[in-house]
């Protein structure tokens, strides 16, 4: 008897578990704007591209030429609901190597990523049409060198669609730097090159006194067999 009673309790208790821990999930999944069921995967980034344009982020060293940089650039429901797509570009030659989105996220997921990407250069916030400015220049560069961008991309891209680059004038320095050109020779070369101009100048013939030309000299005319 006492068995049986036992066993109903513990069926009770693992049913209420059970209503406790999807509650939980509803009220999460309502914080983060997504009341909707069917919004609890994540609509497509381009479904979200209409919302209010937010926060973006840039490496602080993305005006270096040949720079790596991250970038992330993100929009905002009237809920609170946030899309974001991260980029980690390679100005130097790759391009665009990593992408990352969705339109899950919340305030403290974005400041968690920019986070663990400010990493050796701190991400700041920057003007959005320079975020896509620096994307949309090191994805040019990128495919001109022969590199292909990474899965995702063209979605990712779709969260600026209005964002043309061509408005913002700013030039993004793509390419490695130029290594300094070497000069010809060096402090060697100088010091021996002043040697033999000494040398060539020691070498010169000096008028020897009484020549033609020295310093005192007498033409002396003779004619004959230079008798008499």
């Amino acid at each position: 008897m006492s068995t049986k009673r036992e066993r109903r309790r513990q069926q009770k208790l693992e049913k209420q578990k059970a209503k406790q821990k999807a509650k939980r999930r509803e009220g999460k999944a309502s914080r983060q704007g997504l009341d909707d069921p069917r919004e609890r995967r994540g609509a497509p980034l381009a479904t979200a591209a209409g919302w209010t344009t937010g926060t973006a982020y840039l490496s602080a060293n993305w005006s270096e030429r040949g720079a790596h940089v991250h970038a992330a650039f993100t929009r905002h429901r009237a809920d609170g609901r946030i899309a974001a797509a991260f980029f980690e570009v390679d100005l130097a030659e790759r391009g665009v190597i990593a992408v990352k989105s969705g339109t899950s996220y919340n305030e403290s997921r974005i400041l968690a990523e920019v986070g663990r990407r400010s990493e050796p250069e701190a991400m700041v916030e920057a003007d959005p049409g320079l975020v896509a400015k620096v994307v949309h220049e090191g994805h040019r560069w990128g495919v001109e060198q022969g590199h292909t961008p990474p899965r995702g991309f063209d979605e990712a891209l779709a969260l600026m669609a209005d964002m043309d680059p061509e408005n913002y004038t700013t030039k993004i320095a793509c390419g490695r730097e130029e290594p300094p050109k070497r000069r010809s020779g060096g402090l060697f070369t100088s010091i021996k090159g002043w040697f033999s101009r000494g040398d060539s100048k020691a070498q010169e013939p000096t008028p020897a006194e009484g020549a033609p030309g020295g310093e005192g000299d007498t033409t002396v005319e003779t004619s004959g067999d230079g008798s008499g």
